[in-house]
């Protein structure tokens, strides 16, 4: 994903886990936030809940494996889209547009 998204022209953050992702939303104000569900420290609707609090405008993209999340699920803690792991690059990249 982090190469895709270098190719595509994109600068990237990652973070190891929620605190460190919320942490680096409000230092860095990235454009877009790609976010698993699966955090060691806790989940990714937590965070993209966390995100919305913070009032970070920030379009969420949620990235899945092994479960299924509605659109409309995704939008009661704040996600913009729901990619469902495996995807195709350009599938993330559309979403991001």
């Amino acid at each position: 994903m982090q190469l895709a998204l270098e190719l595509a022209g994109h600068k990237v953050f990652t973070a190891g886990t929620g605190k460190e992702a919320l942490e680096r939303a409000a230092r860095d104000h990235p454009d877009a936030v790609l976010l698993d569900l699966r955090l060691p420290d806790q989940s990714g609707q937590a965070v993209s809940k966390a995100l919305r609090a913070q009032g970070a405008p920030v379009p969420r993209i949620i990235i899945t494996s092994g479960s299924s999340l509605a659109p409309g699920e995704a939008a009661r803690f704040g996600a913009d889209a729901v990619l469902q792991k495996p995807f195709d690059p350009d599938e993330m990249l559309a979403a991001l547009r």
